[in-house]
């Protein structure tokens, strides 16, 4: 987010708010920060986003009969 900031000339907080749209940003910003998401081929990833909110992705494994060489 900090090069997409850089690029379009904004905060580094503004980025996030146009993609997570909150927050009042101006139509101009907004579009400065479009297009240098678009020329930095800028892409929000579905995991990092995971992370940050209330609803990670969690994986469970579950064995029949584990033996402590499956463990570790």
């Amino acid at each position: 987010m900090a090069d997409v900031a850089t690029l379009a000339g904004v905060s580094e907080m503004t980025p996030s708010r146009v993609v997570n749209g909150i927050g009042q940003v101006r139509d101009i910003t907004r579009r400065k920060v479009d297009a240098a998401m678009a020329a930095l081929r800028y892409a929000p990833q579905r995991e990092a986003r995971s992370l940050a909110g209330s609803n990670p992705i969690r994986i469970g494994l579950c064995y029949g009969r584990p033996f402590a060489g499956d463990l570790g």
